[in-house]
């Protein structure tokens, strides 16, 4: 008898110094519909008093459908509604620059909507939605700055949004925890740097980071997460897992600090889907078990939205899309043709900067024309160019050898980069988590 009080004793003992793996046994989840947008950019009418110079120079350096957006907003809610969803997540970016008015008009107008149809709104902040100097009101040659939201005051606002009754905040960051249904729970995450935004300057911070502190609150409320019995899936607005092969190297801001350790760490935890946006472009990306499901702008090519059906361990992804609104519309304009023209427009703008003064203007142009149709590839997702496309690439490529051999490199190891899909498949596809 005292040897087996022995072993008992011994047992307890040495079972107190084992930490417990993430549990696997998990309530059984009900069957569950959502909807995903991301970067809906909504810019208050208001905010454009005067279509001048002023905008259209904001613009070009930024091109997104910023006077449609209400409208296009108006239209993916209607679209929304007909879904009948009992969840919405937005992946952040939910404003043009942070204006106060943006922030109450998307709550008020869309998504209090959606609260009183029963439908629960979850929203994390984007790098544009707080704190930045770049809110303003275009009512002159020289725009003026209107009011922004602090963080505190972003949480007010979207309080029935997943803020007011979550689980558990972080002290360090706008990121929570809330439950989405018996045994399923969302991480929803902030890796803005909105604090290093600097108004004399007039710089506001694109790329993102998880300070320590939160990387903490990570790890405590996954493990409590599993210690309850429940599956988590993240939301954040900046990716953690490269959407094509030389984004860390061309464009890093748009992936989170450190992301091949982020990305890690959340599938060591037992995270293997997360939700962000934040690119624009429409694409699913995998890194050991876990998923990053990037959807696209509701203001860019191609206008998409996912609608996404959970059962059990099966997570099924589609994807739809805006065609138009109705202003353009009696214009005779083609949304998705005028929103295409301002994304090559974009990329010829960023071309413009990166090769050399010397370079022939009609070469520049060739390029960047080049370069914004690969991106257009990028932006719809399943990668798929054309043989006229592969065909032009190559002939821009031959001629840049000419000059200089290591830039021709460089060119064309963007643009297959861009064109070069990657499993899973982006717009449609099947999830076991």
């Amino acid at each position: 008898m005292k040897k087996v009080l022995l072993w008992v004793m011994l047992c307890v003992f040495l079972t107190s110094f084992v930490k417990p793996l993430p549990s696997t046994s998990t309530a059984p989840i009900k069957p569950l519909k959502l909807v995903v947008l991301s970067d809906v950019h909504l810019m208050a009418p208001q905010l454009l008093e005067q279509d001048d110079s002023a905008f259209q120079a904001y613009l070009d350096g930024d091109r997104k459908l910023l006077k449609e957006s209400s409208e296009i907003l108006d239209s993916i809610s209607a679209r929304v509604l007909a879904e009948h969803p009992q969840v919405l997540f937005i992946c952040g970016d939910l404003t043009k620059d942070g204006e106060l008015v943006s922030h109450r008009m998307l709550h008020d107008r869309y998504l209090k909507q959606f609260i009183k149809h029963g439908i629960r709104v979850f929203v994390v902040p984007g790098n544009h939605d707080v704190n930045n100097p770049h809110a303003v009101i275009y009512e002159g040659a020289k725009p003026q700055r209107t009011q922004t939201v602090t963080p505190q005051q972003f949480a007010s606002i979207y309080k029935d949004c997943g803020y007011g009754n979550a689980i558990a905040r972080d002290p360090q960051s706008l990121s929570y925890v809330a439950q989405l249904q018996p045994g399923l729970r969302l991480l929803a995450l902030d890796a803005c740097r909105y604090e290093d935004n600097n108004f004399d300057k007039n710089t506001c911070v694109t790329a993102g980071r998880l300070k320590p502190e939160t990387i903490e609150f990570i790890r405590k409320q996954v493990e409590a997460a599993h210690r309850a019995g429940c599956k988590v899936i993240a939301m954040m607005h900046h990716g953690v897992v490269p959407h094509f092969s030389m984004e860390g190297k061309i464009l890093p801001e748009y992936l989170v600090k450190d992301y091949d350790q982020i990305s890690k760490m959340l599938d060591d935890l037992g995270v293997h889907v997360i939700f962000t946006g934040h690119l624009h472009s429409h694409d699913v990306a995998k890194s050991g078990n876990l998923y990053d499901v990037e959807t696209g702008s509701t203001v860019s090519y191609p206008h998409p939205y996912r609608i996404v059906t959970l059962r059990n361990n099966i997570m099924d992804i589609h994807t739809k899309h805006l065609p138009q609104v109705a202003s353009l519309e009696k214009q005779g304009i083609k949304m998705t043709d005028k929103s295409k023209k301002f994304a090559i427009l974009t990329v010829e703008k960023i071309t413009n900067k990166y090769l050399p003064a010397s370079t022939p203007a009609p070469a520049k142009k060739a390029i960047g024309e080049m370069l914004g149709q690969a991106y257009i590839t990028t932006l719809y997702g399943d990668e798929n160019p054309s043989k006229a496309f592969l065909q032009q690439k190559q002939r821009i490529v031959d001629a840049i050898s000419l000059i200089d051999p290591d830039k021709a490199k460089f060119v064309d190891a963007i643009a297959t980069s861009l064109t070069t899909d990657t499993p899973p498949a982006d717009n449609n596809v099947q999830i076991n988590y």
